[in-house]
């Protein structure tokens, strides 16, 4: 009856912690992490991120995320296992690094609820989002058509940490509802792996893969590559902050270029802010 634990937490802490102990309760705390943590490889992921990027037809753009968690509630359990709710957001842009005025291609509000449980050696993730896509003015102006486009959808995300360093993760995301229209009830698989913090050279070195696919249209879909060293210290969080190589091929990330096919290979820096 674990699932109820939530809902007795909402509407009495105090009635959880009698009839639970050893169960701690943490309020808007930033000391620990995701119970399932980010992924390195999602080029959609909520963290600060910025890089170069030249595509296919070599042209030079700039990238940047800008996002993070915002941690309402963690739940602590004396078997190790703990539950939490956070809000997540993220905004994404892409501008063209050797326009007179960096021009804007697109910008992507990314937004929702996760509702996160995990055990020592694995974790899930309910993760309900909201996202809108805007693009460039300048491009508008070149004559590039703007799309409506917008989307509710729902991921079920689950890892499994095999051995230290090394875990595989694998869920699905489902489109509620979208404009266009057509895109509502789009079904996505994702699954990737991560082997992190392996020492080369006297660094912490990582290396990630990511692969998404429609399940009605196989064509639509992607694989990423990245592989970078972690900064800092382990006690200031280690696997937070990076400098990576990363190789894209696949449907655009960009909202108002969901139709296109994309290759890209990027340099940049990241940061994980929980």
């Amino acid at each position: 009856m674990r699932w109820l634990v939530p809902v007795v937490l909402m509407l009495s802490p105090d009635l959880l912690l009698a009839q639970e102990p050893g169960t701690t309760v943490s309020w808007f705390s930033w000391q620990r992490g995701r119970p399932v943590a980010p992924l390195a490889a999602d080029v959609r992921e909520a963290r600060f991120r910025f890089g170069l990027l030249v595509d296919g037809d070599g042209e030079l753009f700039e990238d940047l995320a800008w996002g993070g968690d915002l941690p309402t509630i963690d739940v602590g359990f004396s078997d190790g296992s703990r539950f939490s709710v956070s809000g997540r957001g993220v905004m994404t842009a892409r501008f063209s690094a050797l326009s007179d005025s960096f021009d804007l291609q697109n910008v992507d509000f990314i937004g929702g609820l996760a509702l996160g449980y995990a055990r020592p050696s694995w974790g899930l993730e309910l993760f309900a989002a909201h996202q809108s896509s805007h693009l460039g003015d300048e491009l508008m102006e070149q004559g590039r058509q703007r799309i409506d486009f917008g989307l509710e959808r729902l991921r079920l995300l689950a890892d499994w940490r095999i051995v230290d360093g090394f875990r595989l993760y694998g869920g699905g995301a489902v489109v509620m509802h979208a404009w266009p229209a057509a895109y509502t009830g789009r079904t996505t698989l994702q699954a990737g792996a991560e082997w992190e913090h392996r020492i080369v050279w006297g660094l912490p070195w990582y290396a990630a893969v990511d692969a998404a696919a429609v399940v009605s249209e196989p064509s639509f879909g992607s694989v990423t590559l990245q592989t970078g060293i972690g900064l800092g210290t382990p006690a200031e969080g280690q696997s937070r902050q990076r400098v990576f190589l990363e190789f894209y091929h696949g449907t655009s990330p960009m909202g108002q270029f969901y139709r296109d096919v994309e290759t890209y290979g990027l340099a940049g820096v990241a940061y994980e802010f929980r």
